[in-house]
């Protein structure tokens, strides 16, 4: 079931404050500043890679204000010598009525306290198919979040005087001086629109807070690449994700070919044990909700690496979208990934259905409830 949306607004003032605080971290992290040198990735680059860590703390406060509860956590955001060291999970804790309560403590390494929720926050763009945790960083609890943000909000941390007029003029005065330079001038833009602070998309939105448990499960698990000596000896594997539907109107013989016969919708995997391939399905559901039946049958009348072709009796959902009955073509494509490590994967559109944020807030409420028993006694 789908729930609650709980969404904030990515404002000029949270992109400065998460931009500082990344400069903070470039000027200190010399191992990292380094290897981005070595690749010609300066700061810009750095800065697109760590903005994800902006949107923790608003997210927090957000979701905790919408569900009325009085304490907020403490988020990480501290600048390691070392993040290859960093073992912490990006909640380090509670803090209510101004007083800390610890999930952990550092020594050499982070120690988690037992009974104590392990929380991971991972944000996707809205242009992303596929969500990934690294299968080494291991959580009770993984916060999908996804961002809708103009490709150019840095210019959100400009000042005013970076958008004077002036400059604008200054630059289409000269474009009408070059014009004379030019017998053929129709690759050239003849005007564009003025920079402007304004953020068109400025939105960050929870996706699913999912256990542990239920994300392994769900997800995919893609092996990274075997490297030897510097080299790669294997690829990673490349799982195919569900792309898109549509109704399958010209009859090709691909319809007829591979058939799989009938198949549960509701439960369908299509691992390819023959060639090894990994498949992310979407999820989906009866169109009648109240319907006693024996699943969401469809008969896959053709099937290829990439493409499903099924007929179906019922209407049917597929990841909260409706559809009637009828002859359908599903299309997968790659997920190109260039990992060394193994990943878990699923379609980012599809963790919506396991969100367990009510046990996470139990969790919480419950840890704060018996803070307070044991300062009582």
């Amino acid at each position: 079931m789908i729930k609650e949306k709980i969404q904030f607004p990515v404002t000029s003032e949270m992109i400065s404050k998460g931009a500082y605080w990344i400069l903070m971290k470039f000027n200190a992290d010399k191992f990292h500043r380094a290897l981005d040198s070595a690749k010609g990735d300066k700061f810009g680059g750095y800065l697109e890679r760590w903005l994800a860590k902006v949107f923790e703390k608003p997210f927090f406060d957000t979701f905790l204000k919408k569900n009325k509860r009085k304490y907020s956590i403490i988020y990480d955001d501290l600048i390691y010598k070392d993040h290859k060291l960093k073992t912490a999970p990006d909640v380090l804790g509670l803090k209510v009525n101004n007083k800390l309560i610890q999930f952990g403590k550092y020594t050499n390494t982070w120690e988690h306290f037992k009974g104590m929720p392990k929380i991971e926050i991972k944000s996707f763009r809205k242009s992303q198919n596929v969500a990934t945790t690294n299968a080494s960083q291991i959580a009770d609890y993984y916060i999908f979040l996804e961002t809708d943000l103009d490709d150019d909000y840095l210019k959100t941390i400009f000042n005013d005087n970076f958008y004077d007029e002036k400059k604008y003029q200054e630059i289409m005065n000269n474009w009408k001086i070059l014009e004379n330079l030019f017998e053929d001038n129709s690759n050239v833009f003849k005007k564009i629109s003025k920079p402007e602070k304004k953020l068109e998309k400025s939105n960050v939105e929870l996706l699913s807070i999912m256990t542990h448990e239920d994300w392994v499960n769900f997800s995919v698990l893609a092996k990274g690449a075997v490297k030897k000596a510097g080299k790669i000896e294997k690829q990673p594997e490349k799982p195919l994700y569900f792309k898109s539907i549509e109704r399958n109107i010209k009859k090709t013989h691909w319809t007829q070919k591979n058939g799989l016969g009938q198949k549960n919708l509701e439960n369908f995997l299509l691992n390819n044990d023959h060639n090894k391939q990994k498949y992310l399905m979407p999820i989906f559901e009866n169109d009648e909700k109240m319907e006693k039946s024996n699943g969401l049958i469809a008969n896959i009348t053709g099937s290829s690496n990439s493409t499903i072709y099924f007929t179906i009796d019922k209407n049917f959902q597929l990841n909260g979208i409706k559809y009637d009955k009828g002859d359908y073509k599903m299309s997968f494509v790659s997920f190109d990934r260039s990992a060394g490590f193994n990943e878990h994967c699923a379609l980012k559109d599809s963790v919506r259905f396991f969100d367990k944020r009510e046990k996470l807030l139990e969790d919480f409420d419950n840890i704060v409830n018996q803070h307070f028993k044991e300062n009582l006694k």
